[in-house]
């Protein structure tokens, strides 16, 4: 891939940064030929997506024969579904049934288990099983490949973009290795602003005079805290609570209990990446006055808890807002998906989230290497290249007009390889 930010749209421009010799500079050398992998796609039908897509076939030299888009549902825009199937051909994969509230992962079970179906089929035909790369946004689809026993039959690599997926199982088991994208030091000090800037833009636009009320965040790592300091910008009042007693707010005010932040906060932002209600059935009597919860994290799994006090209502629409009744009336938005899903656009500028299109392809390419030798020890997981990083993010803050600063990462420190190791978040 050449080295011309001249040309195209500013994902384009960035995803031709994504070159060998960064990652080769890392000790992450070709093993397995591009032509040859197959890639099973577990990923959000965005107009993004698409586009990073395309650039794997044209640029990079991917068989689109041999790439299965797996699209979820609560975030896939009709128009970018179409492009997908219609225009470039590919393989979609789509769930049948009807999705109900709460049952996301059921749902989606049909087509995980249908592309591992697809995979025993294709693996029967192959004289020589190919590397298969999970492109998997949220570690389901590499936990039911682990399971299927897919990992004992191909050389399976996963590329995970989500901290919730490097805490899915298999964990430890080398037959399949991830490629943790998810938290590089790229996403945790420079993608996650962007997201939580996404998510601001959304909820201010969603919810009227949010900068008037009192705004929880449940869960305090890199979403959280970034969502924090983009709501606080905004004039909002913050206070954070986070289980782990070590994660502590230096800016904001910090909720000793979840109890204390229901009393406390009229809109809660769910941003822990599982059920926050689970075994906390206490909390729930906290919840007088109306609230309104809101995710920012993974499928449908933030306030599972809270469902089973749903008001029945007739409408078919899975998405809707959720009604419940616990203490007082209060509501789930956007059927308990992330919020800035909404099926319609992205609420990301391409200039912005050319980042998180850019570090996955830089972890697709890295997982056709030899990555045995790089796994952290006692674990399958395998960070993701410092070079390609701080590449991307330097060329992505160019093309935005942007500096480091602006990230509170001093420039010195973006030069030094080791903060980069350092800020590198390598699972459980």
């Amino acid at each position: 891939m050449a080295d011309d930010r001249s040309n195209g749209t500013p994902l384009t421009q960035l995803l031709g940064q994504v070159r060998p010799d960064f990652l080769m500079r890392d000790g992450f050398a070709p093993k397995s030929a591009i032509s040859e992998a197959v890639i099973f796609a577990h990923i959000h039908c965005l107009p993004s997506s698409v586009e990073l897509l395309s650039f794997l076939i044209e640029k990079v030299g991917f068989d689109p024969s041999k790439i299965i888009v797996i699209p979820k549902a609560y975030s896939t825009i009709p128009n970018s579904l179409q492009e997908l199937k219609r225009q470039m051909g590919f393989r979609v994969l789509l769930s049948e049934g009807e999705l109900r509230r709460g049952l996301y992962d059921e749902y989606a079970a049909v087509s995980l288990n249908r592309a591992c179906e697809i995979a025993d089929e294709f693996g029967k035909y192959e004289r020589k099983p190919p590397r298969v790369v999970l492109l998997d946004d949220g570690g389901t689809l590499t936990e039911r490949w682990f399971n299927y026993g897919l990992a004992s039959r191909f050389e399976t690599v996963s590329v995970q973009q989500t901290t919730s997926g490097l805490f899915r199982p298999p964990f430890h088991d080398r037959r399949i290795l991830k490629v943790n994208v998810a938290g590089s030091a790229a996403k945790r000090w420079f993608e996650s602003k962007i997201i939580a800037k996404g998510i601001t833009r959304k909820v201010f636009a969603r919810i009227s005079e949010l900068e008037r009320r009192k705004i929880g965040v449940v869960g305090y790592g890199a979403v959280g805290k970034a969502l924090a300091d983009a709501m606080s910008a905004h004039g909002a009042d913050i206070v954070v609570y986070d289980k782990s007693r070590d994660v502590r707010s230096h800016r904001y005010e910090n909720a000793a209990s979840l109890d204390q932040l229901l009393r406390k906060a009229e809109v809660i932002f769910g941003c822990v990446g599982k059920d926050i209600f689970e075994g906390c059935g206490n909390a729930l009597e906290a919840m007088a006055a109306p609230q309104i919860f809101a995710s920012c994290s993974s499928r449908d799994v933030e306030f599972q808890s809270l469902f089973r006090y749903a008001i029945p209502t007739e409408s078919q629409n899975p998405f809707e807002d959720v009604t419940i009744r616990a203490g007082g009336l209060h509501n789930i938005l956007n059927g308990g998906f992330p919020i800035n899903f909404d099926r319609e656009h992205e609420w990301e500028e391409e200039s912005e989230i050319a980042l998180t299109r850019a570090l996955v392809l830089a972890g697709v390419c890295q997982a056709l290497a030899d990555l045995e030798p790089h796994a952290i020890e006692g674990s399958n997981i395998v960070p993701l290249g410092v070079e390609i990083q701080k590449n991307l993010v330097d060329c992505w803050l160019d093309i935005n007009g942007m500096s480091t600063e602006q990230f509170c990462v001093k420039r010195a420190d973006f030069d030094n390889r080791e903060w980069w190791l350092k800020e590198c978040f390598n699972g459980p």
